[in-house]
């Protein structure tokens, strides 16, 4: 056993030296690195760090000014170590050296992933097979990535696009752009600005704020937001969504589940089913097409329901509407449509009802308020 143990000793030791052998200075601010054997490139320290993808076995290093023009870097600030099949660069500034600086560092293909901690500064990728980034600030853009891509960042600008894998980010806030994403898509917003579209597999959102734009997914799209006005469209997949404050708009999406807590919710272009339900705000349903693709169910408690229906809609419809207070009651611009008071009277409340068929029937279109309006509108 202590054989054993001297020999990984050993060995660690052997690595760590060889290690700090790899670096060797090329000039003036350029060093190389060889990367043979190492599956993954990690990069750390305070300043700017602007990666890509590059021919070669040698990771090339440059240290530049503030004009992007090469500059003295002593040995001392950059250290290497090696763990496993992980290669290690680390920058740290010294009494000399400023607390930031900027590098470019070309990374052969490859490697299987490059790994950026930025503490300070932001970061630019291109032309990778992964990576993953750690900022505190941004910006960080990452374009043209052959697989999956992780972002880290406290707030600050975040751009992705062209990437062959999945995405996962997570951001305190600020601006969050992601385009062209051939798998998944998963976001963790704290605030701010944020886009997501061209997805090829589905999206998944935890927003705390802000605007949330989610467009042209092909696979479908899961989010919980509050305070966010969240906007969806051209989704083929199934849309689930809980807000709370804030608004939902939709259009042109799959089949649709949503609950809103005092938010106002509009939907429009429903391919399959819907159930959706608020509570505290208005709920807002635009029909297309002439016929009601499949049942339907929607509930309001204490706000508004008003569906836009074309003329030549085909469908069965049961509309209600419970007396809680002032605002309550069923209004139509159908004659099949009229409404009287009747129906399954709920804790002694007797509520109007508007029920018939509309052009040859067919599926079923069910509208409940409580405590708020029912509008039936002809397009």
């Amino acid at each position: 056993m202590g054989r054993i143990s001297y020999a990984v000793l050993l060995w660690g030791l052997v690595g760590l030296t060889a290690a700090g052998q790899l670096l060797d200075q090329r000039g003036v601010g350029i060093w190389e690195v060889p990367v043979t054997g190492f599956s993954t490139v990690r990069l750390e320290g305070p300043g700017d760090w602007e990666i890509i993808g590059a021919s070669g076995s040698h990771l090339v290093l440059e240290a530049l000014d503030p004009q992007g023009r090469r500059t003295s870097l002593s040995r001392q600030n950059l250290h290497v170590r090696r763990a496993q099949r992980h290669l290690v660069i680390s920058f740290r500034a010294s009494g000399t050296t400023p607390l930031a600086a900027r590098f470019r560092v070309s990374v052969p293909t490859g490697v299987e992933q490059v790994q950026v901690t930025s503490l300070g500064g932001g970061a630019q990728l291109r032309g990778l097979r992964s990576a993953r980034v750690r900022a505190v600030g941004g910006p960080i853009s990452v374009h043209r990535v052959e697989s999956d891509v992780e972002v880290e960042i406290g707030g600050g600008q975040v751009r992705m696009d062209e990437i062959g894998g999945s995405v996962r980010c997570r951001s305190g806030g600020g601006q969050v752009e992601i385009r062209q994403v051939a798998r998944d898509v998963w976001l963790e917003f704290a605030g701010g600005n944020a886009r997501v579209e061209d997805v090829g597999g589905k999206v998944e959102l935890l927003c705390g704020g802000g605007d949330v734009a989610v467009a042209r997914v092909r696979g479908g799209v899961r989010a919980e937001t509050v305070r966010t006005t969240l906007r969806v469209e051209q989704v083929a997949g199934e849309v689930n969504v809980q807000a709370t404050q804030g608004a939902l708009w939709m259009d042109s999406v799959g089949p649709v589940r949503c609950v809103a807590q005092h938010a106002s919710a509009r939907i429009r272009g429903v391919r399959g089913t819907l159930w959706a339900a608020t509570q505290g705000g208005p709920l807002i349903v635009d029909l297309d097409g002439g016929q009601l693709p499949a049942d339907w169910s929607l509930k309001a408690v204490l706000g508004d329901v008003t569906l836009w229906i074309p003329s030549y809609l085909s469908a069965e419809v049961e509309a209600v509407s419970f007396p809680v207070g002032e605002r309550w009651g069923i209004w139509s611009d159908f004659p099949a449509l009229r409404a009287r008071l009747g129906g399954q009277a709920t804790e002694g409340l007797v509520p109007l009802v508007a029920t018939g068929r509309l052009g040859r029937g067919g599926a079923l279109l069910q509208v409940t308020s409580t405590g708020g309006r029912v509008w039936l509108r002809r397009k």
